[in-house]
């Protein structure tokens, strides 16, 4: 069996609103102490949208990390609120969309648990309501419709370049009973 290491400490050195925080983390591992640095950031919640068998509802947005506009599924994080109210307030500000049927798929997905705490919850919206988008102020969100035989093209193109997305795409195709790479419209 694997051995874990032991935590020693936790100090917080940095921390920005309530988005995340930076913590220095003292381990020890056979018998050798070790710093890293962990960065700790509220769950938050994937809604993959499904308007009908043959389309998903995406949204595109820059992206500062990488400097490019990014078509993803809807996601984000609201402080104190569970992770299904997350996906319920997510879509509709996002996309302006509800759902009549709110499915959890997969939990927890981590997105990059080297070295960091952050953890998704990802649902499936279906049974969906055309409403109006209410973007957070600093949001610049374009609700666009993708047939689903597309994305995996997207994502070989370089097109759909979130990680997370491409994870819950690829949970949907294998948990809903269809593969990701097979996915014909009906």
């Amino acid at each position: 069996m694997m051995k874990k290491f032991k935590i020693l400490s936790k100090k917080k050195i940095f921390a920005f609103e309530d988005k995340f925080s930076i913590v220095k983390t003292q381990i020890e591992f056979n018998g050798k102490k070790h710093s890293f640095g962990l960065r700790e950031s509220p769950p938050f919640s994937v809604i993959i949208p499904k308007l009908d068998n043959r389309h998903f509802i995406m949204i595109r947005q820059q992206r500062l990390g990488a400097d490019e506009i990014s078509l993803e599924f809807p996601m984000g994080s609201v402080k104190g609120k569970d992770p299904l109210q997350t996906a319920i307030t997510e879509l509709k500000e996002e996309t302006g969309y509800t759902s009549g049927k709110l499915t959890h798929l997969i939990s927890p997905l981590f997105t990059s648990p080297g070295w960091s705490d952050q953890k998704a919850s990802v649902f499936v919206a279906e049974l969906l309501t055309k409403g109006v988008q209410e973007p957070e102020p600093y949001e610049n969100i374009e609700v666009v419709t993708i047939p689903v035989s597309d994305v995996d093209g997207l994502i070989q193109k370089g097109v759909i370049f979130d990680m997370t997305t491409i994870a819950s795409f690829h949970c949907y195709g294998r948990f809903c009973g269809k593969s990701s790479v097979n996915i014909r419209e009906k």
